[in-house]
């Protein structure tokens, strides 16, 4: 098996880093949390890191400026060319070319896979050839597909951990009505960036957890949020928070709580 790395991991949502912080230890690997670009380059100086896993949208400082300023030695000269992967919802190809210009090494795309977080490390590992793709974990003979929530699909992105998977759905539970409530107030008053932001971490966060209505109508209000479309961004939401009171439902009868 390859050497553990030390990973720095800038991720601001909750849920998103809880996932990858599991991730990385089953693959063997050490990681310290930083939740934005400023504790990164606090970070970095005082630890000893292999790899930065950067979370291109957090606030106070985002992963574009923090990897410009450790490009530019602000975290030390021995940080100038350590490996930095981008870590986003936008599966944009300009999208790359900005993380690309900033001097990032690589891209995952949010939420993050079990494996392709395993394939994109080792690829970026220094010094390392690149692995093939390991095998995906077998999933149980009782994982049902379905659109509100697709068990199968949610059981892939975290390699078939059954325990994980709970853990995320309860907290998922547990951050829910507060999203909905900030949901709901930035649509009333319009707050397009607000939307699109919160939009776009359900979007994610749904998929994780395998609710997969939920993340559709999640990136159809972020995209409606995106053009300043209030009507289309009053009906999408409408449209995602029934979808969420379904998903609530059959979480509940699931057992997640």
């Amino acid at each position: 098996t390859s050497a553990s790395l030390f990973i720095l991991l800038a991720e601001d949502n909750a849920i998103s880093a809880r996932l990858a912080q599991k991730f990385l230890s089953r693959l063997g690997h050490e990681a310290t949390l930083a939740k934005n670009g400023r504790e990164v380059l606090e970070a970095l100086p005082k630890g000893r890191f292999d790899l930065i896993l950067m979370d291109v949208e957090m606030p106070d400082m985002d992963g574009l400026e923090a990897t410009r300023r450790i490009r530019a030695g602000e975290a030390g000269q021995r940080y100038r060319r350590a490996p930095i992967v981008a870590m986003t919802a936008h599966a944009l190809a300009e999208f790359k070319e900005k993380c690309e210009q900033a001097g990032m090494n690589d891209f995952v795309t949010k939420p993050v896979d079990f494996y392709d977080l395993n394939v994109i490390l080792e690829r970026n590992r220094p010094a390392a050839p690149t692995p093939d793709i390991k095998d995906r974990a077998p999933i149980p003979a009782e994982a049902v597909e379905d659109a509100t929530l697709n068990r199968q699909e949610a059981l892939l992105r975290v390699g078939g951990d059954e325990d994980l998977l709970k853990e995320l759905r309860t907290a998922f539970l547990n951050e829910l009505p507060d999203q909905i409530s900030r949901l709901d107030n930035a649509v009333r008053q319009e707050h397009f960036d607000q939307i699109m932001e919160l939009a776009e971490t359900m979007a994610g966060t749904c998929r994780t957890v395998g609710a997969v209505a939920c993340s559709l109508s999640a990136a159809e209000l972020e995209s409606a949020a995106r053009k300043a479309d209030g009507e289309r961004t009053r009906k999408a939401w409408v449209h995602l928070d029934e979808d969420l009171n379904q998903l609530l439902r059959r979480l509940r009868e699931a057992g997640t709580v």
